[in-house]
């Protein structure tokens, strides 16, 4: 449950615009019991965050790591076998990816290229002190390149891409891939792949229920093609085998999220309406307290209190 925290956290900077100029602290603060886990960059935020739960494993000779952090816990676990890497630049790739891993137990690292069409150096020296045997891309060329991948691969290091065409079309190839580690799910999150507070609002429920975070694209009544097939899929699976799914949740209000579009959910799922429910607020604060309420206002219901 604590890898979801660190997921979650990337996520969380991922989407702040401003560049952070702190450290890791490894102690809260004694006058707000704060822990602020922060670097230079978003990108350098992202291997803070992974030193604070994963930590290093091996020592690599060209190490610039940031640095693991100071007065190591013994909540951190060393090494990892996998890491997600995810562009800095865009948020819906990373976001699709949370539940992925956290299925993985991977950290998510962010890269700025194909801005020089190779990966930062302190992030590829962080995936080789973590002793990772694999790195998984999300997103096409455009958004993680090629020549990223290939740095990756020159050090010995297996990469796997899961992309689409789209935002969308990646969103489902991330959610058949967590499929195939955690079977097929009962609970799907929909989301709105043209901003990011929805999406990021349910990461660490869904990380927690090994759910899909799949997107749609805007306010469009109709459901996004390649969300369609892949939710008709769910809902009728091939060889005649039952359907496991059960319950989708929509992110946000009808802004957000049509109610046109939620009827086509249900439509296309057959799943009664009381199934397709819609997490919302006033506003992306009051939807995300919303999300809270529904998975974690009752503890001892809902999700254990080692969150």
């Amino acid at each position: 449950m604590r890898k979801v925290f660190a997921v979650t956290l990337s996520l969380l900077l991922l989407m702040s615009a401003i560049p952070l100029s702190v450290g890791v602290s490894a102690t809260p603060s004694a006058t707000t019991g704060i822990i602020r886990l922060g670097g230079a960059s978003r990108i350098q935020t992202a291997v803070t965050i992974c030193n604070a739960g994963w930590g290093n494993l091996v020592e690599t000779a060209d190490d610039d790591d940031p640095g693991a952090p100071a007065n190591p816990s013994p909540r951190i676990q060393y090494g990892a076998d996998t890491v997600v890497l995810a562009s800095g630049r865009i948020f819906a790739d990373a976001l699709a990816g949370g539940p992925l891993a956290a299925a993985l137990n991977a950290p998510i690292l962010l890269t700025n290229n194909p801005v020089e069409d190779k990966l930062e150096d302190y992030v590829l020296t962080k995936i080789r002190g973590l002793g990772a045997t694999n790195v998984v891309i999300l997103g096409g060329g455009s958004s993680v390149s090629d020549g990223v991948a290939n740095s990756i691969i020159d050090k010995g290091i297996a990469v796997e891409r899961l992309a689409g065409a789209n935002r969308y079309e990646t969103s489902i190839a991330v959610a058949n891939r967590l499929q195939e580690i955690k079977g097929s799910p009962s609970i799907v999150f929909i989301a709105n792949g043209a901003d990011f507070p929805d999406a990021l609002s349910v990461e660490s429920p869904a990380a927690i229920l090994n759910a899909p975070i799949v997107f749609q694209n805007g306010n469009a009544a109709a459901i996004h093609p390649a969300t369609a097939a892949y939710l008709q899929d769910l809902a009728s699976p091939a060889g005649g085998l039952p359907s496991t799914l059960s319950k989708i949740y929509l992110s946000g209000g009808s802004a957000t999220l049509t109610d046109a579009f939620k009827a086509n959910v249900q439509t296309a799922t057959n799943l009664l309406s009381a199934n397709v429910k819609r997490l919302s607020g006033s506003n992306r604060y009051a939807t995300s307290l919303a999300i809270w309420t529904e998975f974690w206002q009752d503890t001892a219901n809902v999700f254990d209190d080692d969150l």
